[in-house]
């Protein structure tokens, strides 16, 4: 029962909320030790909030999900493992830890409250909207950054956010392109507006803008990550090429987690950054 409610509360899913520290890294504020607590309580809160959120969709598509076999095998609602009455329980507790904690943190409460609102709609609404869909993931990446920039009063600048926001635009590009693949597109309304060439036009134009931005960073305000370049490029293509070939069903972070070489270059990359604001 234990393992099911972990999977309901998706918890392998809140390495997403890394992205909050991002201002706390590049704002050189990684040895005041204030901060960096203040930093892993919104990391935290916002593990949190995903994982109501994260109910809350299952609990909106449960019935549709019974139809796609391999979201089914990995749905604990849709297949069974949990209770619909257990699930309504659990998002109800999530859901109200999560007011009460954003209601406890003002400097937040701004992103915090329109993440929660945000994908509530995504999962009413949004996520059946062509491109809307899409954007929406997005701005949910860029409300988790300016909540890290904002509980350590830091600027989230605009090369920040346009960063931010075109990374989160290829991987959720990537992803929408698989279950283009996967998905029947009756059993899915909003990829019946799509087809292959547009996931493929947005995931090369997100990826080229990101590395664009991150070399114009790097060019104009931090010269010493520059070998940290080839190193982000290796991430992106090892990503984009195993998530490809990979014939399973398993998500993004599933396919992340499996994949020793491209943790490795991932924790290389972020230590590289780390101390190149320490030293």
């Amino acid at each position: 029962m234990f393992e099911n409610i972990l999977n309901l509360i998706r918890y392998k899913h809140w390495i997403k909320n890394l992205i909050i520290f991002a201002p706390l890294i590049f704002s050189d504020n990684l040895l005041d030790k204030s901060k960096v607590i203040d930093v892993l309580i919104v990391f935290f809160y916002f593990c949190i909030f995903s994982s109501a959120i994260y109910i809350f969709n299952d609990l909106c598509d449960y019935q549709s999900d019974k139809k796609i076999s391999f979201k089914k095998a990995k749905k604990p609602i849709a297949n069974g493992d949990i209770s619909l009455p257990l699930a309504k329980n659990i998002f109800i507790f999530t859901m109200v830890l999560s007011i009460v904690l954003i209601y406890l943190t003002p400097s937040i409460r701004l992103p915090a409250i329109s993440f929660l609102i945000l994908n509530i709609l995504y999962s009413i609404k949004l996520k059946h909207i062509v491109i809307v869909d899409l954007f929406t993931v997005c701005l949910s990446y860029i409300l988790r950054v300016f909540s890290g920039a904002l509980i350590i009063e830091v600027e989230f600048s605009n090369l920040m956010f346009a960063t931010i926001f075109s990374a989160a635009l290829f991987l959720i590009s990537l992803k929408r392109q698989k279950e283009f693949s996967l998905i029947k597109k009756l059993q899915r309304r909003v990829m019946v507006d799509y087809n292959k060439n547009i996931f493929i036009f947005l995931i090369i134009t997100s990826l080229s803008v990101t590395l664009s931005l991150y070399a114009i960073y790097i060019i104009n305000f931090n010269k010493d990550l520059i070998y940290t370049f080839p190193l982000l490029l290796f991430i992106f293509f090892r990503y984009l090429v195993i998530y490809i070939k990979e014939k399973n069903e398993d998500s993004p972070v599933e396919i992340f987690l499996k994949d020793y070489i491209s943790i490795i270059a991932s924790l290389t990359f972020s230590f590289w950054i780390l101390f190149s604001y320490i030293y």
